[in-house]
């Protein structure tokens, strides 16, 4: 370790690679230095440090970290919040009291005031990949509209398997989402959740005129139990529509075998 810190400071130029490297390494002797850096440089260097601090994992680097969600901006916030996740996962830390602090709750907060979307972009990014924490993946639902489809529909996704009535909730106003397969997403978090304000939503869905709404309910249904929904069900199995038909039939039959 000590040649590549020494190389390093004869090189800062190549800082990134070196940064990399001590990284990969993962000696946690090497973390005073990266943090020196970390406060004299930007750049690729910055994101590389930021990265190796992360793969080292230890705590002593959390305080630096946080700070400096303050500033952080874009694809630098994603690499830092990345890092504190990862550090605070590999030392077994309670991830949901970690974005509950002022300095993680603070800066949240300033994200979803300001318009860049990169910033929002890649926190949620990192959010869901790396924590999937119930009250995060929950605040950042109460913006989904601000995101593109793909990410609406991970937050979809992520909600189903948290339930709720906060939950449910988020998901009832994605049935409205202009991207099929957000609805779908939501549709089938939905079915999975069962309570009653989704039973809800889901019958109103059933026996709505929209043929692609109806549709991804019934095929949300397949594999679950269908009691709720057998009168709305027995209704469609006549439809016009012969998709629907054989969507229909398909889930009584899975239904009655669950």
């Amino acid at each position: 370790m000590e040649p590549i810190q020494a190389a390093y400071r004869m090189y800062p130029e190549n800082g990134h690679i070196f940064a990399n490297a001590l990284g990969q390494i993962g000696d946690n002797r090497a973390i005073p230095f990266l943090l020196t850096r970390l406060t004299m440089t930007s750049g690729l260097e910055a994101f590389a440090i930021a990265e190796a601090l992360g793969e080292i994992g230890r705590p002593q680097a959390m305080d630096t970290l946080l700070s400096m969600l303050s500033t952080a901006r874009g694809m630098f916030l994603g690499v830092i919040w990345k890092s504190i996740l990862t550090i605070a996962q590999k030392n077994q830390m309670d991830v949901l009291s970690l974005l509950s602090t002022p300095q993680v709750k603070d800066r949240l907060k300033e994200i979803f005031q300001d318009d860049d979307e990169h910033d929002l972009m890649f926190y949620l990014n990192e959010s869901l990949t790396e924590t999937s924490t119930s009250r995060g993946i929950l605040i950042l639902a109460s913006r989904i509209s601000r995101f593109p489809p793909e990410i609406r529909r991970a937050l979809a996704r992520e909600l189903g398997k948290i339930g709720g009535k906060e939950a449910t909730k988020h998901l009832i106003k994605a049935l409205k989402d202009d991207d099929v397969l957000v609805m779908y997403q939501a549709t089938e978090s939905l079915a999975k959740i069962g309570n009653d304000a989704a039973v809800s939503a889901l019958k109103n869905m059933l026996e709505s005129n929209n043929e692609v709404m109806i549709l991804a309910t019934v095929r949300a249904l397949k594999h679950l139990k269908i009691d709720p929904y057998l009168e709305s069900l027995n209704k469609l199995a006549s439809h016009e529509n012969p998709s629907i038909n054989r969507a229909v039939q398909q889930t009584i039959t899975a239904g009655e075998r669950n």
